[in-house]
């Protein structure tokens, strides 16, 4: 008597296979849903590196180099912040009116990447020349 054999799998095998196949998907899935959420934040913190160094550059240009503070919020959602502070070299006390002063110019931008995710702000600061009081 010969005994034939069917050729295939089983479905013991088959279902293995399947869950090995899905595990795999799955892992390759939180890899690269996480590669994705990484280049998000990295362009949005290079949209916020630029609007910080277009409000830096503004001072003293478009809006007048005096002391004080602004706000505003852009069309992307980032909220910033400008502070224009004297700059007190040593001596600067004895100057005379209306003579050139430095200013220190300090800008905060802040934005949230997501619902749940932390509030995330960068800062740029420098110093700027500016006629005095």
């Amino acid at each position: 008597m010969e005994s034939t054999r069917d050729s295939g799998f089983t479905l013991i095998e088959t279902l293995v296979a399947f869950t090995v196949f899905a595990l795999i998907a799955g892992a390759f899935q939180l890899c690269l849903s996480a590669g994705w959420r990484s280049v998000r934040s990295v362009e949005l913190q290079e949209a916020a590196i630029e609007l910080a160094r277009s409000e830096l550059s503004a001072a003293g240009f478009t809006t007048p180099l005096a002391a004080g503070m602004s706000e505003g919020t852009n069309d992307a959602g980032f909220t910033w912040t400008r502070e224009i502070l004297p700059y007190a070299f040593p001596g600067d006390e004895f100057a005379e009116p209306g003579a050139t002063r430095a200013f220190r110019i300090l800008v905060s931008v802040r934005w949230q990447e997501g619902p749940r995710r932390p509030e995330r702000t960068i800062s740029l600061e420098t110093i700027r020349l500016g006629a005095g009081e």
